[in-house]
C-alpha cells in the first residue's frame, strides 16, 4: 500500500472522514476544522493528509503552541486530531500520519511530542503507546469528556 502524506488545505476533505458523525456534528467539526486551516496558514500547525489512490483516508495536525501548554513553541509540539476514515483503519495510515507529525516537529527543533486522546478510544491509546508514548497524566475535556494526556521523546 503506497499511502502519500499531503498538507491539507480543503475543510470537505477531512470531513468525509466523520461518516458518524450527525448534520450538526459536521457543522461543529466544519466549523474547528476552518480555525485550524487559518492557524495552519499562520504557520501556527501543519494540517496533513493521508492519501491513498487519490483519496485523503486519513489527516492529522501537529501544532506547535497551544493555550493549555501541551505545546510551548519551543520544546514541545502537539499532535491533534488524528483520524482515519473508518474502512481503512488497521491499515497502517495512523502510523504514518504519527510519523509525518513527528519528522516535521523534529525538523522544527521540538524535543518532545504531547497527543491528548479521549479514554474511551482504546485503539488510538493503544496505537500511541505502540509508537512511544508515555502517560503523563489525567483530565476532563472542555465537554467534559475523560482525556488521557501522553508524551514522547522525539
Amino acid at each position: 500500500m503506497n499511502i502519500k502524506i499531503v498538507k491539507l488545505k480543503n475543510i470537505e476533505e477531512i470531513l468525509w472522514l466523520y461518516p458518524e458523525a450527525s448534520d450538526e456534528g459536521l457543522e461543529k467539526i466544519k466549523i474547528d476544522v476552518k480555525k485550524d486551516l487559518e492557524e495552519a496558514h499562520k504557520g501556527n500547525r501543519v494540517v496533513f493528509g493521508a492519501q491513498l489512490d487519490n483519496k485523503i483516508v486519513g489527516a492529522g495536525q501537529v501544532v506547535f503552541k497551544t493555550k493549555d501548554g501541551m505545546a510551548d513553541g519551543k520544546n514541545i509540539a502537539h499532535l491533534h486530531h488524528g483520524r482515519v476514515h473508518p474502512d481503512y483503519r488497521n491499515k497502517g495510515i495512523g502510523t504514518t500520519l504519527i510519523n509525518a507529525r513527528e519528522k516535521e516537529a523534529k525538523k522544527r527543533g521540538f524535543k518532545f511530542m504531547t497527543v491528548s486522546v479521549e479514554l474511551i478510544n482504546e485503539g488510538a491509546i493503544r496505537l500511541d503507546k505502540r509508537l512511544g508514548y508515555e502517560e503523563f497524566k489525567r483530565y476532563k475535556g472542555k465537554e467534559g469528556e475523560e482525556l488521557i494526556a501522553l508524551k514522547k521523546e522525539l
